[in-house]
């Protein structure tokens, strides 16, 4: 009995280890949204986070063209594991809805190396009234977006 409980560690144990390897060696990429729903003018955050044993990825981000970009910025980090180059971006963009709805939007996709990574797509919902097409976004929504 005691031999049997000893065999299954150390098969999960292995097991476990092999899984490891595995999905160290692939990429992932992850989306989020800061809010799930948000009122017109009002700023809300898309992260994009990639990860992975990447050589050279071809990032296409999805249509933007239906919010305001209010900023954004970009981090990039590469580091050794396990003797592998290793590639960390986040991708923050700030947005604003122009116009009320549900808005989808769609999946990065990553290829590298023959392999495509991908995430899934996001909604979000927005009320209120439309922005006049030339208005501008309040003062406060700028200073919103930098004490998040």
């Amino acid at each position: 009995m005691r031999i049997n409980i000893k065999i299954n560690v150390a098969v999960f144990f292995i097991l476990f280890l092999l899984t490891g390897v595995a999905y160290a060696q692939q990429g992932k990429v992850e989306a989020a949204l800061s809010k799930t729903s948000a009122k017109t003018g009002e700023v809300f955050k898309y992260t994009v986070k990639i990860e992975g044993l990447f050589s050279d990825p071809k990032i296409k981000l999805p249509d933007l063209s239906k919010f305001i970009v209010v900023s954004q910025s970009q981090e990039k980090n590469f580091f050794y594991e396990k003797g592998k180059l290793k590639v960390k971006i986040t991708l923050v963009y700030f947005l604003a809805a122009k116009k009320p709805g549900s808005y989808k939007i769609g999946k990065v996709i990553v290829k590298d190396k023959g392999k495509t990574y991908t995430c899934s797509p996001l909604t979000i919902k927005i009320s209120g009234k439309a922005l006049p097409k030339k208005q501008r976004l309040p003062r406060q929504v700028f200073e919103g977006a930098v004490n998040i």
